[in-house]
């Protein structure tokens, strides 16, 4: 995944430059990366700043900017994308699974309230179908924070007969979570 992000003059703005920090404040641009963070694949986020200047970007950082949170020339493009970013963290959590990475599960589950940051407001002005996408919304962000301990444990695989938690307890999963 290559991001082409040098400091340039905006083209319609003048005295005005784009570069990396005004591509992480857009909205797709942000969906972007944080489809390629999702993605099962093990590639390298590479940005290139000057013509012979090209770095890589650490995936994680996409938990730093919320799609949603990101700016949009057209309002209605959030209430678009909210389900698509439930999607690729649904996929992700399969992928993590079938391939025996629970801790990895369990991180991006406790993280999902933070991917998901700004979909409430995204979508609480939208007409019915988008009304559709938050019920959905809100009931998939309600699994990272359960309402009892038992769900907790179900939630974040606790409770299967895989390898003890070694590196991510389920305290620290809770308190991750949001889920004190």
């Amino acid at each position: 995944f290559i991001v082409l992000a040098p400091t340039v003059n905006h083209k319609d703005k003048i005295g005005e430059s784009i570069d990396w920090s005004t591509w992480t404040a857009r909205g797709w641009c942000r969906l972007e990366r944080t489809a390629r963070s999702l993605s099962p694949l093990h590639t390298h986020i590479l940005m290139v700043v000057h013509e012979d200047l090209c770095v890589e970007v650490g995936a994680p950082d996409y938990l730093r900017h919320p799609v949603c949170e990101g700016a949009f020339t057209v309002e209605d493009d959030r209430h678009k994308i909210a389900k698509v970013i439930m999607d690729l963290i649904k996929d992700k959590q399969q992928h993590l699974l079938q391939h025996g990475e629970v801790e990895r599960y369990r991180l991006l589950t406790a993280s999902a309230s933070v991917i998901l940051r700004g979909t409430e407001g995204a979508i609480s002005s939208a007409g019915s179908h988008e009304a559709v996408v938050t019920d959905a919304i809100t009931e998939f962000a309600s699994h990272t924070c359960c309402s009892d301990f038992s769900e907790f444990l179900r939630t974040y695989g606790y409770n299967t007969h895989a390898t003890p938690p070694t590196v991510f307890p389920p305290l620290l999963m809770a308190a991750y979570a949001g889920n004190t």
